[in-house]
């Protein structure tokens, strides 16, 4: 019986997902990232979301390449230095050089022993369409393997929701129009941002995953809706608390392409 698409995808995919660490904070990975140019004799491209490595000291921003995981090495990282070397702020992107290129070339050194592969995403300039079966993987909430999430574009022309990781927004906006997401069903956590979002099918790089969407929820003063079940308002005293909905926006792969031709 041969594996499901998604097993295959995410085989195909894992060579290719980063974690992105700040050397200073011992908490585990601050974000993920995505391989999307091997270097010649410079280093290779890593691509993540730029408010992941906004306020990393260059000095402290290191990319995580995960040890394949088995009974012996589980949450292992490999880790080296890497640059921004280009960013783009209406599009929450940044691009980082790896120190050097040997892991791609030769292979990461293994823990144990000989070397595992590294590898370079292919991205998808076209847009996809809604339904779509995709993942996003990477590294949330300071776990150091990779985790992997399935869903489908549940919107591919989505633009509302994610201002507050732009520094000033209303310029941005007025800049440039409405700005360019995809909205994805899919659950994802502090940590996956700057993470591919990548199709089942054939494994290619739709975008970059940027933010979660969060929305207001009211409850009464013991934990239950103020409302009660005629839908009739309570007197109770409300507090409001965020929560997931479960929707992810998600930054089109053909801003990173064109990111890529700036350097």
């Amino acid at each position: 019986m041969g594996q499901s698409p998604s097993k295959q995808a995410i085989a195909r995919m894992r060579s290719s997902i980063v974690s992105i660490n700040d050397a200073g904070d011992p908490d585990g990975p601050i974000g993920s990232g995505v391989i999307v140019r091997s270097g010649n004799e410079s280093g290779g491209i890593v691509a993540t979301a730029l408010h992941v490595v906004r306020d990393v000291a260059s000095a402290q921003l290191q990319i995580g390449f995960p040890v394949p995981p088995s009974a012996e090495a589980r949450g292992d990282l490999t880790v080296i230095g890497a640059t921004v070397i280009a960013t783009d702020e209406r599009n929450d992107l940044a691009l980082l050089a790896m120190e050097h290129n040997a892991f791609l070339t030769l292979g990461v050194p293994h823990p144990s022993g000989g070397t595992y592969p590294a590898t370079v995403a292919e991205l998808e300039a076209e847009r996809p369409e809604d339904g779509e079966d995709v993942m996003i993987s990477g590294f949330p909430m300071g776990y150091r393997y990779v985790l992997n999430s399935a869903g489908i574009i549940a919107c591919s022309w989505g633009d509302q929701g994610i201002d507050h990781f732009v520094e000033d927004p209303e310029a941005v906006s007025a800049a440039g129009g409405p700005l360019d997401r995809y909205l994805v069903d899919i659950s994802v956590n502090q940590g996956n941002s700057g993470g591919p979002c990548y199709r089942v099918a054939d494994q290619r790089v739709v975008g970059i995953c940027e933010a979660l969407q969060l929305i207001e929820a009211e409850f009464g003063d013991h934990g239950t809706s103020a409302d009660d079940d005629t839908g009739v308002a309570g007197d109770a005293p409300q507090a409001s608390v965020l929560q997931k909905a479960d929707i992810t926006f998600v930054v089109p792969a053909k801003y990173v392409l064109a990111l890529l031709e700036s350097v």
